[in-house]
């Protein structure tokens, strides 16, 4: 057999690594190593594959972390108040540790499958065919409008509030004239604002690798709610309530443990974007082996802050913890910045942009495909 000429060589190189229609790559490009031998990394259809553009691991880091730790870790409280204290410490731990492998498996099926193209969607089309690809269409879907709900409802009723007692005071007092006092005073008119000035332009970016520099605010946001919470329980002494033995608040198993199994679950709920943060690495990080990096750093900070919010939650008012601690605790100036934080967190992380962007995502490429209808 004759040797290749180089010509050909390069040619072939050149058909192997041309886009496929659409965009992207069609199936997984071989790189350096995974476990000493070979690594593989792929560049979904959706996302451009230039060198330098894309996350570094860390940013990749801030932006998984906050997708995960959010408006979840604040009903963790009222969850152990009727599950019981060390139960609920040890199905926080293991929903935490089965997402984290539920997330590395998925991008590894995402890198090994061939066709997969880095999304659900095509795992699901390989795998189960139409009905899969189908079903976890619906799911996404479902679940991404769900949040957007959820969180734009959040805001509306903690931001205004917060902020105007933060302004002018908590008494109620007449401000004819002033406008700001009157949009805060309507909360709907604020969420309005609120949504068209900021979530709105956040949620048109194509990817995420610009909200890298929202999320680093926004987990620092969080850590400094887990401050105010631990600050409280510790100078705050009048507030506690009693919580009887020890066997009660902590070893007692409650009736309600199987019915907060989906709280605890909901906190680390992040495999709906975990495809959007790994595409959004550059290009020569996305492989198997800095994923786990991204994950095991995310997850291990979304389960201190959730356990820390929860934990001393509960040891403040026991078995009287409500799922929404911003009703329990008193009036003050603490409470109001933590509402403000918390409505940061969800307004200028990636809690609100990541379902958007899977909602454009699936309405754009996915319902449209011809993949799915033929």
């Amino acid at each position: 057999a004759t040797e290749p000429e180089p010509a050909d060589i390069e040619a072939s190189r050149a058909e192997s690594e041309s886009p496929v229609e659409g965009g992207g790559y069609d199936g997984a490009i071989p790189a350096s190593s995974i476990d000493g031998e070979e690594e593989e990394t792929f560049a979904p259809d959706s996302l451009p594959t230039a060198a330098d553009h894309g996350s570094t691991v860390p940013e990749a880091t801030f932006n998984f972390t906050n997708s995960i730790i959010g408006a979840g870790a604040i009903g963790l409280g009222g969850a152990m108040a009727v599950s019981g204290g060390l139960i609920s410490v040890a199905l926080i731990l293991f929903f935490g540790y089965l997402t984290k492998l539920s997330l590395d498996l998925v991008i590894r099926l995402s890198i090994e499958t061939e066709g997969a193209h880095g999304s659900y969607e095509d795992l699901a089309q390989v795998a189960l065919g139409r009905p899969g690809r189908l079903l976890v269409m619906a799911c996404k879907l479902m679940y991404s409008f769900g949040c957007l709900i959820a969180y734009i409802v959040v805001i509306k009723d903690n931001a205004a509030e917060a902020i105007r007692n933060l302004a002018y005071g908590a008494a109620d007092q007449h401000h004819e004239g002033d406008l700001f006092h009157e949009i805060l005073s309507n909360s709907s008119l604020f969420t309005w604002s609120v949504s068209l000035a900021f979530i709105l332009p956040l949620c048109l970016l194509r990817d995420m690798t610009p909200l890298a520099s929202f999320s680093v605010v926004s987990v620092a946001s969080m850590f400094a709610i887990v401050a105010i919470v631990v600050y409280m329980y510790y100078f705050c002494p009048d507030i506690a309530l009693s919580g009887g033995s020890m066997y009660h608040k902590w070893f007692e198993i409650r009736s309600g443990a199987l019915e907060s199994l989906g709280t605890f679950l909901f906190t680390f709920v992040s495999q709906h974007t975990v495809h959007l943060v790994f595409g959004s690495l550059k290009p020569s990080l996305r492989t198997l082996p800095k994923w786990k990096l991204v994950s095991s750093y995310s997850l291990g900070s979304a389960t201190f802050v959730s356990l820390s919010v929860g934990i001393f939650v509960y040891m403040t008012f026991w078995e009287a913890t409500k799922s929404d601690i911003f009703e329990i605790y008193p009036q003050g100036w603490m409470v109001d910045l933590a509402k403000i934080l918390l409505c940061l967190v969800l307004d200028h992380g990636i809690h609100v942009p990541a379902p958007f962007l899977h909602l454009s995502r699936t309405v754009n490429s996915d319902i449209g495909s011809p993949v799915l209808w033929h």
